[in-house]
């Protein structure tokens, strides 16, 4: 027997959810039963599902080493070889609106599309031999493909995702484009409803409860509530922001390493090194700044007992790179200016720093502050919210925990068992992958409108676009928004919303698509916080008379992006626009 995804139409006899994270990713698979969901191992990687989202290719972009093997790799030869490009951080480029990548030893740009599609690819592969040799007739075309995504998310850092995957070959008769993304707090949420992760009592019908899914990169919160027949519907929108556990690393090199030596990334460290010398080999640099970064990772899990002692840092890959300055007036010098509680001790004749685990402390709490407060905007618009489950790698922290048990002692803070915070998402990937349509009502994130032309009005119009019009001397506003819905407003599944036009043109329709990120309805396209979303042109092939011009602008709500059709009325031509590209990509 094969499952139907209904909006297809098309059988499909296995499920697979890639969750490509910020520090892991990992698969797992369903063959037609969401009671049985297997996790997938990426072969030689160890005994846990997510490996960390770092890949080494070669100078062609072919496939040297994914995961844990990179650095086995890297240590195995005691450097990379020249031209060997080793990409990390891949995610959060995405997050920062990048749409290309500089390896974390060299300073060229590639792709950021790229680049994701080759972890991807892997990591099918992988799966794809996994799933044969428990089923060795299964056909590759009958495999349902989903990967996660945050949930706040914009239109264009999901097309760079979708184009991504299209390079790595993710795409089948059975693999739904309108369902291919799971939002990730939504799949962690069908995890904890499905799942005995969690006590049922927490979600039950009727009660409304926040899932919070701290990773490595982003902060990912939605608040749902359970219906009968275990569907879900959303009540606020998602938010969130790069709350993950990978800024705290960031903030120790922005606010210790850079503060003292003046080197927060290595590429810059790279460029000082050509300059002095006897410059390191690039190799042994690059190892070198590895085992820092690694060092840091360990040292940050700090526990409340240890909160008031102190960690290491061997810097002395810095040693050559002071410019003649002596180690303890640099030293000196930040011991001044940090902040109170910071101060750093140097170990005699030598460049291991002492540094109190205060600083993770602070760093860490100021982290939860900022969690605390898009949950409180929920809470204050949602006061039935009942319980806010943690999931993630993140959530597993001690001092963030407790912080959350403070500050919200009126709430059922909710911890999932031993190992499941970081497997709800990629379990919940495959459980949406089977039914996605058990997400029944979804509230915008932001306002979606269409670019129109509307005659000049000085009181609305003031800061438009001002054009005149020979044909019907008058002026017209080249650049009104035209809303189709509004930030809040609930989307049910299968919605359509159709807006009636007439053509300016007479044989082309020009579509430019704007989401407003603070007013829920714009006068104009220019505002603040209003940016295109996707942009597309209907050619008629021939030129209409001007009563024949109509339109229709139909937008499809159903899956985890939002669909547009622009249909002549007259002649029945029609295009279809993929609003998660904008012109960029």
């Amino acid at each position: 027997m094969s499952f139907i995804d209904k909006k297809m139409n098309n059988k499909f006899d296995v499920v697979v959810g890639i969750d490509f994270g910020s520090s892991g990713t990992g698969y797992a698979f369903s063959f037609n039963n969401p009671k049985e969901i297997i996790l997938g191992y990426l072969k030689d990687q160890g005994p846990d599902v997510k490996v960390p989202t770092e890949i080494i290719l070669d100078k062609n972009l072919n496939f040297i080493a994914f995961g844990g093997k990179c650095k086995k790799y890297i240590e195995l030869k005691n450097k990379l070889k020249e031209g060997e490009l080793h990409f990390q951080k891949i995610k959060m480029s995405l997050y920062h609106d990048q749409t290309t990548i500089k390896p974390q030893n060299q300073s060229t740009e590639y792709p950021l599309d790229e680049i994701i599609s080759k972890v991807l690819k892997h990591v099918k592969e992988e799966a794809i031999k996994t799933i044969s040799e428990k089923r060795p007739t299964i056909n590759e075309n009958k495999i349902k493909w989903v990967v996660t995504v945050p949930a706040i998310w914009k239109e264009n850092q999901k097309g760079i995702m979708m184009k991504a995957s299209e390079k790595a070959g993710l795409f089948n008769d059975c693999t739904n484009r309108a369902n291919f993304f799971a939002l990730e707090p939504e799949a962690a949420s069908l995890f904890c409803s499905q799942d005995s992760a969690i006590e049922p009592k927490y979600i039950e019908p009727g009660k409304t409860f926040i899932i919070c899914d701290l990773g490595g990169g982003t902060g990912d919160i939605v608040t749902h509530s359970k219906k009968e027949k275990d569907e879900i519907k959303e009540k606020y929108q998602a938010n969130g922001g790069n709350f993950g556990s990978n800024e705290i690393d960031k903030k120790i090199f922005s606010l210790i390493i850079n503060k003292i030596f003046g080197f927060e990334e290595f590429n810059s460290l790279e460029k000082k090194n050509e300059k002095i010398q006897k410059p390191y080999k690039t190799g042994f640099l690059y190892q070198q700044w590895k085992l820092l970064e690694d060092e840091i990772q360990i040292k940050k899990k700090i526990t409340e007992d240890i909160k008031d002692d102190s960690f290491y840092l061997d810097c002395r890959i810095f040693e050559k790179f002071t410019d003649g300055k002596n180690i303890k007036d640099l030293i000196n010098l930040y011991n001044k200016n940090c902040r109170d509680g910071w101060e750093i001790k140097l170990e005699e004749d030598n460049w291991f720093l002492t540094c109190p685990n205060k600083i993770f402390y602070d760093l860490i709490t100021r982290q939860a502050e900022k969690i605390s407060e898009q949950i409180e905007k929920i809470t204050e618009n949602i006061p039935d919210v009942e319980s806010i489950i943690y999931v993630g790698g993140y959530c597993q922290n001690e001092i963030l925990i407790n912080y959350f048990k403070t500050k919200f002692n009126g709430k059922n803070i909710v911890h999932l068992k031993p190992s499941y915070p970081d497997l709800a998402v990629v379990k919940g990937a495959v459980l949406f992958g089977i039914n996605p349509n058990i997400i029944t009502e979804r509230k915008a994130k932001y306002s979606i409108g269409l670019s129109v032309r509307e005659k000049w009005d000085e009181t609305i119009h003031g800061n438009g676009e001002k054009i005149f019009d020979e044909k019907n001397k008058c002026y017209y506003c080249n650049n009104c928004f035209n809303l189709f819905f509004e930030k809040g407003q609930t989307l049910s599944i299968n919605d359509t919303i159709t807006h009636h036009l007439e053509m300016s043109d007479s044989r082309y329709c020009y579509l430019g698509f704007y989401r407003s990120i603070y007013k829920k309805n714009p006068n104009l396209c220019s505002e603040d916080g209003v940016e295109k979303i996707g942009e597309d042109r209907l050619d008629l092939k021939t030129d209409f008379k001007d009563d024949e011009r109509d339109i229709e602008v139909i937008m499809k709500f159903g899956g985890t992006y939002v669909e547009a059709e622009c249909i002549h009325k007259k002649s029945r031509q029609r295009i279809k626009t993929n609003l998660y590209f904008d012109k960029q990509n």
